[in-house]
């Protein structure tokens, strides 16, 4: 069987279009259902620290970070971890949000605690990069405003007093995430308020 020369043009056309689409969606693809240290370990092939996905771009696609990313997203903050930075983020993961309980979470979600919730993560963020063998004791002041006090005792780091850091230097483009295990609160919010 012959077939037409615009025939065969179209087809090849729509090969590559179809080919681009691949292209451009193979990112997104192929961190989806990784954990964040995977996803760094994909993208740094070697290297020390990856040039190719930013805080929120992890946070957005790592399977740990499902209710940090609904929550980054309802305050409006995945764009600010998008740039430049640098930013080191002590990031909640799923098991560190289902300490809070539920309804609080979902109250939390709701546009008209947006203020709350956004003060809330933005304590969670340090105006610039602290790998994990340069954090040392003592209060740091957070992009909320208010202090975390940080204790470091046999080479582990905890803040607060109440939470730990259980994955450090998960390094991206525009900063370093440090998974932790619970929530943190600044002292002057009342979550037992929310409505």
């Amino acid at each position: 069987m012959k077939l037409s020369r615009s025939f065969l043009h179209k087809t090849a056309g729509v090969a590559l279009v179809v080919a681009s689409l691949l292209v451009s969606n193979s990112t997104f693809a192929e961190i989806k259902p990784n954990s964040a240290s995977t996803i760094i370990a994909q993208a740094n092939s070697g290297k020390s620290r990856s040039q190719k996905y930013t805080i929120a771009k992890i946070i957005g696609h790592a399977k740990e970070f499902k209710t940090l990313s609904k929550a980054l997203k309802a305050a409006g903050l995945l764009q600010t971890l998008s740039e430049r930075g640098p930013f080191t983020v002590f990031a909640p993961s799923d098991d560190a949000f289902k300490k809070l309980d539920q309804k609080t979470l979902n109250l939390l979600l709701k546009r008209a605690n947006k203020d709350t919730l956004t003060k809330i993560l933005t304590y969670h963020v340090l105006p610039q990069e602290v790998d994990a063998k340069d954090i040392q004791p003592g209060d740091v002041a957070t992009v909320e405003g208010s202090s975390l006090k940080i204790q470091v005792a046999d080479g582990k780091v905890s803040l607060n007093d109440t939470t730990s850091v259980i994955e450090p230097d998960i390094k991206a483009k525009n900063g370093v995430i440090h998974i932790i295990d619970t929530v943190l609160v600044p002292s002057d919010v009342d979550l037992s308020t929310l409505k």
